[in-house]
């Protein structure tokens, strides 16, 4: 009660709480990763709320949609709960807006997220406001020759990688740097 009382209530204790682990998440080289990811929680009580789509299920459910940041260890920094279902791609740009404020103008933030934020105009959005990113390409997109895989290790693991190539956005949204990375399958023998 004392630590709610001293720091004006519980929004204001999840704020600066979320201050102090984003800063936290200061790379001594290169940028400061975050991975942003959302899902709906769904209410079961007995109120009439908003629907949204929750994947788990398949269907759409009474609830709220919840989007969660984590650090390059997974760590939570911190969640929003949005009432009205944003995509994943209309929340990014806030996200990383309170990201930025946290942490200053000049620190690089490099945001990762699955294919739900893997749209063009949010890309660029981000691109422009001096943000890097790392995602997944969402299909159609054009398959890439095996001679043009060079092999390299990440992360003590060998993969083939191939980032020559610059992907349009399309509608004068500017290229964006198109990396692919290819496992390599190891034979296990038996016996």
């Amino acid at each position: 009660g004392r630590l709610i009382e001293q720091t004006g209530g519980g929004p204001l204790l999840a704020a600066g709480m979320a201050g102090r682990l984003i800063r936290a998440a200061r790379a001594d080289e290169g940028p400061a990763v975050f991975y942003i990811d959302n899902h709906l929680r769904p209410y079961t009580g007995k109120e009439v709320v908003r629907k949204g789509w929750r994947m788990q299920d398949r269907r759409v459910r009474p609830g709220t949609s919840d989007y969660y940041v984590h650090d390059e260890d997974g760590c939570p920094v911190f969640r929003m709960a949005v009432p009205s279902h944003d995509s994943l791609s209309a929340q990014l740009l806030p996200i990383a807006n309170r990201l930025r404020a946290a942490l200053g103008a000049d620190e690089r933030i490099l945001l990762a997220f699955d294919r739900a934020g893997a749209h063009a105009e949010p890309l660029a959005a981000l691109r422009d406001a001096g943000f890097e990113v790392v995602t997944y390409e969402r299909k159609p997109y054009p398959a890439i020759e095996q001679a043009a895989f060079q092999l390299t290790t990440i992360c003590g693991e060998v993969v083939g990688l191939h980032e020559s190539r610059l992907r349009n956005l399309g509608d004068g949204r500017g290229r964006v740097r198109r990396i692919a990375i290819q496992p390599r399958q190891t034979r296990v023998y038996s016996g």
